[in-house]
């Protein structure tokens, strides 16, 4: 694809007032920016977004954008408007169906959601089962890390483990084994201190995606947009721990309107710590399970992972260390 015809595609991406149905129709047919503006006088278009996208993907072959019209998209509602047509990617655009969950939890969390979200996420890694999550403080975070883990990146492994961390690789053919979803652009340093982790989920053979231009802040309209991503691009969804106020529980409402399964994890209902939105969640008949293995048959069990593994997983957040809630 030209520069030119890359241009004219992330234009008509990033219009407001058209739906992934009409942007579709239109890039389809060739028409023209100005034809489709002129046609339709309420939609709107930044120009400096679709610039700014254009040359972030000129600069490196790591720079990818994947549309809708893709294999393996995994939006497929065409008449959602929290769901995006195009989505920027640094490492692996996923092309592969494979087995996936979502971790999500809290930020605020306490001990036992960060061990808890991390051996979720090294369980569901060592078992081909791919982690979606959004990379925030707290339990997305900590079950990324254990994805990563689970893949050998993070820590070594010996014996058994080792084995089946390779199996999983196998498995999934580098297919992005675990994903984080941003509400900003990717070459935004936020969290600040994610860049390591976002290192060793790309080189484990993940993927970090956003549906925004590589430089836009993290507003806070975008983390609902953001939900609707993780969401779709998961089997179920897991909530670790949430408050009664939660980004996690918008995940579960639109994992429910996707007719997905949403569980809840034992450690968001056995501590009184941030657990309102979780007893939510059970009392509307979600299913709280201990493990991955509640959800898929698993052979490999997170008892593999070495507390010392989790213990070597450290948060930048000042919260985090200022209450000794590190593992």
């Amino acid at each position: 694809m030209d520069s030119s015809e890359l241009k004219r595609r992330l234009c008509i991406g990033f219009m407001k007032g058209l739906s992934r149905r009409e942007k579709d129709f239109f890039i389809k047919n060739g028409t023209t920016v100005s034809g489709i503006m002129r046609k339709n006088p309420k939609v709107t278009l930044k120009m400096r977004d679709a610039e700014d996208s254009l040359r972030w993907l000129n600069e490196s072959g790591e720079h990818k954008v994947w549309w809708s019209s893709d294999a393996f998209f995994p939006m497929e509602d065409d008449e959602r408007s929290d769901l995006p047509y195009m989505i920027f990617v640094k490492g692996t655009i996923p092309r592969k169906a494979v087995r996936s969950v979502a971790i999500v939890g809290t930020r605020k969390t306490d001990n036992m959601g960060l061990q808890t979200s991390y051996r979720l996420g090294f369980e569901a890694a060592i078992n081909s089962v791919r982690v979606v999550s959004g990379l925030a403080d707290g339990c997305d975070q900590a079950a990324l890390a254990g994805a990563a883990a689970g893949y050998g990146e993070i820590c070594g492994f010996s014996g058994e483990c080792a084995e089946s961390s390779l199996a999983s690789a196998a498995a999934t053919g580098g297919e992005a084994p675990c994903i984080a979803v941003l509400g900003c652009g990717l070459e935004v340093p936020y969290p600040s201190y994610t860049e390591g982790l976002k290192e060793k989920i790309i080189r484990c053979g993940g993927a970090i995606l956003s549906e925004y231009p590589p430089y836009m802040p993290p507003l806070p309209q975008n983390f609902p947009k953001r939900n609707a991503i993780i969401a779709s691009l998961s089997d179920s969804v897991v909530v670790v721990q949430a408050p009664k106020r939660s980004g996690a529980l918008i995940t579960a409402r639109l994992a429910l309107e996707m007719n997905k399964d949403v569980y809840v994890s034992r450690a968001g209902v056995g501590t009184l710590y941030n657990r309102a939105g979780s007893m939510r969640l059970v009392a509307d008949g979600a299913e709280v399970i201990s493990s991955v293995t509640g959800i898929y048959k698993c052979k490999y069990y997170a008892e593999n992972a070495r507390d010392d593994d989790i213990g070597a997983f450290r948060f930048g957040s000042s919260f985090y260390k200022k209450r000794n809630l590190i593992p």
